[in-house]
């Protein structure tokens, strides 16, 4: 049995230990709090100029692809007088916040590019089409690499696919755990109605692989990343 001197010497041990924790744990506490103020006020003196700097990028990027777009169209006085007429209806105001938004939101330079050129076409137009839509929906969550992956993509499904009677392609995508972008990009694409499918998940084929389709979304995107690039080798 232990001596009771040793269980003593033992507990008076613990005690300085805790005492010495619970001391440094103060310091590092005060530390912290002292720093919030200094932290905080960082914050709200930095984060709000350079998310405001970003959001002006980002809307600069849409005004030049707008601009671009309006040039390429021979935007003429006509036409320029049945738009100040067109913007003083709601529907148009409803389509422009709509398409705005997605700017604001969109986490990519090439996706800012096409949306200046969908609102050039909108101008010029009597309304906005349905896949127009859900491609401005689309490119508010497609990042710039995604919209690259989903050029090759499309390429793919273009080049394996079959026409069906709808006049639709249908292609097989392969599911490739070490190729990550192509297959987030196909699975958002699904998901956000740029690719239509038979919800079918084919395990039975080696690699495992999706049954889509080509649509007239797919190709309309993939018509807007064409003016897109040749926008952007005129500017260089």
């Amino acid at each position: 049995m232990r001596s009771e001197k040793g269980s003593i010497c033992e507990q008076h041990k613990t005690a300085i230990k805790n005492e010495v924790v619970e001391t440094a744990i103060e310091g590092v506490s005060q530390a912290i709090i002292s720093l919030v103020p200094f932290v905080g006020e960082l914050i709200n003196s930095t984060l709000p100029n350079i998310y405001s700097a970003s959001k002006k990028s980002q809307f600069n990027d849409f005004i030049q692809s707008l601009n671009k777009s309006l040039k390429d169209q021979q935007f003429s006085e006509d036409k320029f007088t049945e738009l100040t007429r067109k913007l003083d209806d709601p529907e148009t105001y409803k389509y422009l916040s709509t398409i705005i938004d997605s700017v604001f939101f969109s986490k990519s330079n090439r996706a800012r590019a096409i949306l200046g050129i969908i609102t050039a076409n909108y101008f010029s137009s009597e309304s906005l089409p349905y896949e127009d839509l859900v491609i401005i929906n689309a490119l508010k969550e497609l990042l710039d690499d995604e919209i690259k992956a989903f050029e090759s993509i499309y390429e793919v499904a273009i080049g394996g696919g079959r026409e069906d009677p709808n006049g639709v392609g249908a292609f097989y995508f392969s599911y490739y755990p070490e190729n990550v972008i192509a297959n987030t990009t196909f699975s958002k694409s699904l998901h956000l109605g740029i690719f239509g499918n038979k919800a079918n998940w084919l395990t039975s084929k080696s690699p495992a692989s999706w049954h889509g389709n080509v649509t007239s979304i797919t190709k309309k995107l993939k018509y807007y990343i064409n003016l897109a690039n040749q926008n952007s080798r005129s500017d260089t």
